[in-house]
């Protein structure tokens, strides 16, 4: 273990705010996602930079071309975090439920469905 990192997602029963993801940026940053509707980047100290509202969990992210990608299982959707905040749908997955997401080194975007 190199570091410990306060993710600002507590993980009790009683709140049932866990961490459910993470990815790291190009800069050494990380984005979390987990039990609430809060997107989360963290420098490695554990300071807040930023924290993006969608409207769903935010369960499975990456980094894709330098920015946030997550899935919405409620709108069975790929969704994307722009620079300026604003979430852009990427492209929907129809009747499939999009359920992992993740880059490959190759460039591409794989997603997981259901």
């Amino acid at each position: 273990m190199s570091s410990i990192i306060d993710t600002k997602f507590p993980a009790d029963e009683e709140n049932n705010n866990r961490l459910y993801d993470m990815a790291v940026t190009d800069d050494k940053k990380i984005w979390t996602g987990g039990a609430n509707t809060e997107l989360k980047l963290l420098d490695l100290q554990g300071n807040l930079i930023r924290t993006v509202t969608v409207s769903c969990f935010g369960v499975y992210i990456c980094v894709y071309n330098k920015q946030l990608v997550f899935v919405d299982q409620d709108d069975q959707a790929v969704k994307k975090i722009s620079e300026d905040g604003t979430v852009l749908t990427m492209f929907t997955t129809r009747d499939w439920i999009p359920f992992g997401i993740t880059d490959s080194e190759s460039g591409d975007l794989l997603v997981c469905l259901l």
